[in-house]
């Protein structure tokens, strides 16, 4: 419509001074961090014999969390740290969300004598050995251990600083929508219409601002936003290596290493509101496990009318215990006869394109934000007037608060090891040459850095943690992984000029001319980056991130180029058995997701 001139939507960003003032719209808020980071360390090296050096020392980092000078700073007033806690701990007890206290948010950091974003560490001591080590002539043997800690307050910042924070920075959109009749007209290329023809005023209004500020409960309009878990640890890595190297000839060297990187409280995002995997005290059934094996028989094509106690087996006592009976007169619809065949009824009709499934979320809400009647409609009453919820009542799952917030938290590891294999030929005879291969394997829970902001990667689903509870489902190969290098590079002399093989004898102003030239190159050649696939659905978790294909057979997973139709060129497929192709070119090979 914007390309006709009607204004259809007004979109407005409103920033808030710590006073809770609204800034003039486009205005910039001002911030000015700072940060203190001391380090100190000693080292020493000790000659254990003629042919034996070992190196020690250790390293001690003060790294303060960041702030923001003026005061423009806000926090949470209560811990997230200890509220996710007691969330997690809540729901093996088979108590539901209602229990979460409301989260409000605050002036917050040393401006405002308040705590800051995070805790001091105090813990930081980075301890290094390594060693040099000669058997014999022409023969080496070098290794080292160590701690090394990241430095993760400017990264952070970034997200602050870009987004503002909670209760600074909001954005509104026009609840009126005008009909193509009234709606505005653009007249201007630097001024958006604010009003209808008949006066009608269509622009947000600009809100009001101030602290404590805290998101409404309840309601359909729950908030999707991001944090900061301010228990979080800084992060910490143990670098290995030892080589072996061995002079092969007068001018060139063998080195095989390995080298290894293992880090932990690797900072990682993950939906400290997500709905709760409740756990079912008579059963001890927990929510994912029963609703996993509802997504595996819709996968496979069962039918409502199939689905029974016996066919899902010791899932079902979840639902049978969790879902409120029945009021008098009331019947399930669709012909469902129990509480485990309406459920899965309900996750079928509302749960995604493959089968019904892959959209865990949407129907778990029909169930806990608004109530149903297990015709996949949320908010219809019973004929006796009930909505019908879990046991614990409505909001059990979900937080009244967020649909997600998702925030940094110190849950990550990261494991590399690598086998390295290099060949230098130092200058000689004209020729020089380094030649190196690396055979390695980058293992992690997830791969974003602090820099990337609150929404790096989550829009594709591969920067945050899909399953809160069971965060270690998204372990596997780095997304930068690459499992065999091999670089070059080289300088090779041409044989023109004085002294060299053709024009020996050249005089000065020819060997001016013809000499000291030289060819060098560099090569690289490496495998790919590995690949996700997504489950071709929305949220099977929260509302945030989409999740991964869920393998359910073998599969041909080698790329090949494709010959499309259509005028479009080929394209490439991971799986060359493809499947018959879809009109936009795209094929989807032998693959089925749950």
């Amino acid at each position: 419509m914007a390309m006709m001139g009607l204004v259809s939507q007004l979109d407005a960003t409103y920033n808030f001074d710590k006073t809770g003032t609204a800034l003039p719209l486009g205005a910039p808020l001002k911030r000015h961090y700072a940060a203190n980071e001391f380090e100190f360390y000693i080292q020493d090296s000790f000659r254990v014999r003629s042919n034996l050096t070992v190196n020690y020392g250790l390293r001690y980092s003060l790294l303060s969390p960041p702030w923001e000078t003026t005061g423009t700073q806000v926090a949470p007033t209560i811990s997230l740290g200890k509220w996710f806690k007691q969330r997690s701990t809540n729901m093996l007890q088979g108590i539901g969300a209602e229990a979460d206290p409301i989260v409000e948010f605050g002036l917050a950091g040393p401006a405002n004598g308040k705590p800051g974003y995070y805790n001091w560490d105090y813990h930081n001591f980075a301890p290094r050995l390594s060693f040099a080590y000669s058997p014999k002539p022409k023969t080496v043997i070098r290794g080292g251990v160590g701690v090394v800690f990241d430095r993760v307050g400017a990264g952070l910042l970034s997200t602050f600083d870009r987004n503002g924070a909670f209760g600074l920075s909001t954005g509104l959109t026009n609840s009126v929508i005008p009909s193509a009749a009234t709606v505005p007209r653009l007249t201007s290329l630097t001024q958006v219409p604010c009003c209808e023809p008949n006066g009608t005023n269509i622009f947000p209004p600009q809100p009001s601002g101030g602290f404590p500020f805290v998101f409404p409960a309840g309601g359909t309009g729950l908030a999707i936003y991001w944090g900061l878990d301010d228990s979080i640890k800084t992060p910490y890595s143990f670098p290995i290596d030892l080589t072996v190297g061995q002079q092969l000839a007068r001018n060139t060297t063998l080195e095989i290493s390995y080298v290894g990187r293992l880090s932990r409280r690797l900072l990682s995002q993950e939906d400290m509101a997500a709905p709760l995997n409740i756990v079912d005290k008579k059963s001890g059934v927990d929510y994912i496990s029963a609703a996993n094996r509802m997504s595996q028989l819709g996968a496979a094509g069962t039918s409502t009318s199939a689905i029974n106690a016996g066919v899902v087996g010791p899932t079902a006592a979840y639902w049978q215990n969790m879902i409120q009976p029945l009021a008098a007169g009331d019947q399930y619809t669709l012909a469902c006869i129990d509480p485990v065949q309406a459920m899965y009824d309900l996750f079928s009709c509302g749960g995604g394109p493959m089968n019904g499934f892959g959209d865990e979320t949407t129907p778990l809400a029909n169930l806990d934000y608004w109530g149903s009647d297990f015709s996949g409609n949320a908010g219809i009453l019973g004929t006796s007037g009930k909505y019908y919820t879990s046991v614990l009542g409505p909001n059990s799952f979900f937080n009244s608060q967020f649909h997600s917030l998702f925030a940094w938290r110190s849950i990550g590891s990261a494991n590399y090891n690598a086998l390295q294999v290099t060949l230098r030929r130092s200058m000689s005879q004209g020729v020089q040459f380094d030649l190196n291969y690396t055979w390695s394997k980058s293992i992690d829970l997830t791969s974003d850095a602090v820099r990337v902001g609150e929404n790096g990667g989550l829009s594709t689903g591969t920067g945050g943690i899909i399953n809160t509870w069971v965060p270690n489902q998204l372990r596997g190969v780095s997304d930068f992984d690459t499992t065999h290098q091999l670089n070059a590079n080289w300088v090779l002399e041409l044989p023109f000029g004085k002294g060299k093989p053709l024009a020996r004898n050249a005089n000065r102003l020819l060997d001016a001319v013809i000499g000291g030239w030289q060819l060098s190159g560099l090569g690289r050649w490496t495998s790919g980056f590995p690949v996700n696939i997504a489950n071709g659905a929305t949220w099977p978790t929260n509302w945030q991130l989409p999740g991964n294909a869920t393998t359910i057979g073998l599969t041909n997973a080698k790329t090949t180029k494709v010959p499309a139709s259509g005028g479009n060129g080929a394209y490439v497929s991971l799986f060359p058995s493809a499947l018959p192709e879809l009109p936009n070119g795209l094929g989807l090979g032998p693959f089925r997701h749950a």
